[in-house]
């Protein structure tokens, strides 16, 4: 087995001179300070994982599934629910035609397990019934408009997938299932005074974004991975709500070094449900991390923060995890929350929510 490493970070420095981003932020109202705190039950250690860096999570009926970001021989991993079996891992990593260079996380529904390889724009079908009877090869491979690349995520729509890249100004890919683009949409909301200051290499890494997507309210949310700001864009009245919370917009730290990309460590993953939006928020202060790295003291990976907004936007309840944690799968049905963890000895854990 791989032990999980703890100092794999995603901060850029860039020898730039000083910028400055404004914008008008809208405070989430609700927040009356209240944190609650949540002990979880551990379900698998680290030990007990078929995997180098385990990232998100899905249970769905009888499978667990769970995305390696930084897949060894193979990218994803299921296990029978709830027995917790090691059944199969999938996705090769590698640059075959039935390989992956590297993937952009997956989605579920009943049938299927939906993966795209994020460097070639195409997307994967895996069949669960193939998968439980360890058949790993795909069932269906749809070749997508090199527009769609770089995907940095995605998630499932009414009509296919909405795609996160920063191909042109406007940054979320609608496409089919069929290997066709549909539209773009929504361009990054920040201030004038920046929009054209900053790179590509410079917008991605500032920008960049988890968002999930429910079909009973059609509302599709992108929360930053720097700051504190939320997106709710409404796809039937195609209208848009933009929250930024105490940590800001993303933005960035200058020292006599360059510039650090995001003051500090925003959301770690979001998950829009029927009742509410569910996201798993971090906080850490980058500058703080970097001198603990520097000195080469051991900093979590993911956030502890369990953040429930109202499907507005308004915040309504806080929860602090007893685990750093990288993925979040909230079932409203049951009030039950999975996690995984990267850098924590009990990777796959279970709470039980007071919702």
């Amino acid at each position: 087995m791989n032990k999980i490493k703890h100092m794999n970070k995603t901060l850029l420095f860039l020898l730039l001179p000083g910028l400055l981003i404004s914008c008008k932020p809208t405070p989430p109202s609700g927040d009356n300070g209240e944190i609650v705190p949540l002990t979880s039950e551990c379900l698998l250690k680290n030990s007990d994982l078929y995997m180098k860096y385990p990232y998100k999570i899905k249970v769905q009926d009888s499978i667990m599934c769970i995305w390696d970001l930084h897949g060894g021989d193979r990218f994803y991993h299921l296990y029978s629910y709830p027995e917790l079996q090691f059944i199969t891992s999938f996705a090769v990593n590698g640059r075959g035609p039935e390989e992956y260079i590297s993937t952009g996380g997956f989605c579920m529904d009943k049938q299927h397990i939906y993966v795209f390889d994020t460097s070639r724009a195409r997307l994967s079908i895996f069949r669960k019934d193939s998968l439980m009877q360890q058949r790993i090869s795909p069932a269906r491979i749809i070749d997508y408009p090199q527009a769609g690349i770089p995907i940095l995520n995605f998630c499932r729509t009414d009509q296919g997938f909405a795609l996160l890249n920063f191909d042109g100004p406007e940054r979320i890919a609608f496409i089919d299932t069929c290997g066709h683009l549909l539209n773009k949409k929504y361009e990054i909301p920040w201030g004038n005074t920046a929009k054209n200051k900053a790179s590509p290499t410079m917008t991605a890494s500032l920008w960049n974004s988890y968002l999930d997507y429910n079909p009973d309210n059609h509302l599709l949310v992108l929360v930053t991975q720097n700051g504190e700001l939320l997106e709710i864009h409404n796809l039937a009245s195609d209208s848009s709500r933009f929250i930024v919370g105490k940590g800001g917009e993303p933005d960035f730290l200058s020292d006599k070094n360059g510039l650090l990309v995001g003051k500090i460590k925003g959301y770690q993953d979001v998950q829009v449900g029927k009742k509410a939006i569910y996201t798993l928020f971090s906080g850490t202060d980058h500058q703080e991390e970097l001198k603990k790295m520097m000195k080469g003291q051991p900093t979590p990976d993911g956030g502890n923060l369990f953040l429930v907004y109202d499907l507005d936007g308004k915040l309504i309840r806080k929860f602090l995890l007893d685990h750093y944690t990288n993925g979040i799968d909230v079932h409203e049905d049951s009030n039950i929350l999975y996690t995984v963890s990267s850098s924590e000895e009990n990777a796959i854990n279970k709470y039980r929510l007071p919702l």
